[in-house]
């Protein structure tokens, strides 16, 4: 049995963090805002989608920032 290498990288790309948080945050609001369009029948309904999908890219950044702190 041959044991692998397992390679940890120590350095932060951050460049690569902002990019995949964006990501997250982006596709996070869009499939709210998908759920929203199919329900929303007035605007306060959109308001609330909005924040959903604010709230969703909020977390999607700070558990980013978390996993890499720890």
């Amino acid at each position: 049995m041959t044991k692998k290498k397992i390679i940890v990288r120590t350095e932060l790309d951050v460049k690569d963090i902002a990019v995949r948080a964006l990501k997250t945050f982006v596709q996070a609001f869009f499939a709210a805002l998908a759920v929203s369009v199919a329900t929303v029948s007035n605007q306060d309904t959109a308001k609330i989608a909005l924040i959903g999908a604010v709230a969703a890219g909020i977390s999607a950044v700070m558990n980013t920032v978390k996993g890499l702190v720890s």
